[in-house]
């Protein structure tokens, strides 16, 4: 095997037997974070935090120079496996997000998940959906998108099973098959348009690109500050404990800096005090329009609903 080759495992295991994976650095190089991808979706669908600390408790710890590191996902192309959350949060989860038509098109299927995209489980709201993704791009680990999401395309319960995620990409709903192909219709795989959900706005990536504000736009930045924050990457991640709930910050460590990543899954507008100490004339903003101040105990951020902000400055 070429020494710059990846291996990335797909391994929906139990949490116990990850490392087994990894195999001290002779096995995987890395894998899919299933265990996140339950628990993150879920707590930003629900607002709360409880299942991001339950994550990091179950799960090795990613280590940019070590033998484990992550594949880190809101969604696939499969159904939204939810079998790593409790019992009783997967109850609740098979209900709050569950969808249909009341003629057995249901998006839950295989008795573990729904066939759903991110626009249906958080209702078309593109705050939270930017939210999310800002997320998952400040989390240790590698990022991976699901094309689609970044624009709030939903899923169509017409088509079967998996299918119903599966659509294609839709580039420009002014072209046709919204710019995907250039074939007829009924020669592509799987409708561009399907009918599972009359009346729900269509997303089109055309209709977002240079618009501010737009969801497409707010991906693209959060994506953009993943790639100019080497801490996220290297550096040493830890919780920062906040108040309220509704609220998760972490940290990351790396060469004398300090990267600090603070999220509102609320609605409502929260006001916290992280306590990471920075020197205060060497703080800047790196993603997100929050106000924050240094305070005594730290540094102080008030965010809107949905809201989050990225800060980088020099440890003191």
């Amino acid at each position: 095997m070429k020494d710059d080759a990846v291996l990335l495992a797909e391994a929906d295991d139990e949490p116990d037997r990850l490392d087994f994976y990894f195999a001290g650095g002779e096995g995987f190089d890395a894998l899919f974070n299933f265990v996140g991808n339950s628990h993150v979706t879920y707590g930003v669908g629900v607002g709360d935090t409880w299942p991001l600390y339950r994550m990091f408790e179950q799960i090795p710890d990613a280590q940019p120079n070590g033998h484990v590191w992550w594949a880190n996902f809101l969604r696939n192309h499969d159904e939204w496996n939810l079998l790593k959350l409790p019992h009783e949060a997967l109850e609740h989860a098979r209900e709050e997000f569950r969808e249909g038509h009341g003629d057995g098109r249901d998006s839950w299927i295989f008795g573990r998940g729904h066939r759903l995209r991110l626009a249906d489980l958080y209702d078309g709201d593109h705050d939270r959906i930017a939210m999310a993704h800002s997320l998952l791009l400040s989390l240790p680990g590698t990022p991976i998108l699901f094309s689609g999401d970044e624009i709030g395309m939903h899923a169509d319960l017409d088509l079967p099973e998996r299918q119903a995620v599966r659509t294609p990409m839709r580039w420009d709903g002014d072209e046709p098959n919204a710019g995907f192909s250039t074939a007829a219709p009924e020669e592509l795989v799987l409708p561009v348009d399907g009918t599972g959900w009359p009346g729900v706005y269509q997303a089109d990536a055309a209709g977002q690109r240079g618009v501010e504000g737009s969801l497409f736009e707010r991906v693209a930045d959060a994506t953009a500050a993943r790639a100019a924050s080497p801490e996220v990457a290297r550096g040493d991640c830890s919780i920062v404990h906040v108040d309220p709930k509704e609220v998760w910050a972490h940290r990351f460590d790396h060469d004398g800096t300090t990267l600090l990543a603070v999220h509102n899954f609320a609605d409502e507008p929260r006001e916290v005090v992280a306590g990471v100490g920075v020197a205060p004339d060497a703080v800047e903003r790196v993603l997100g329009a929050s106000d924050y101040d240094l305070v005594d105990d730290g540094v102080r951020v008030t965010l809107g609903g949905c809201d989050y902000l990225w800060l980088r400055g020099e440890r003191r």
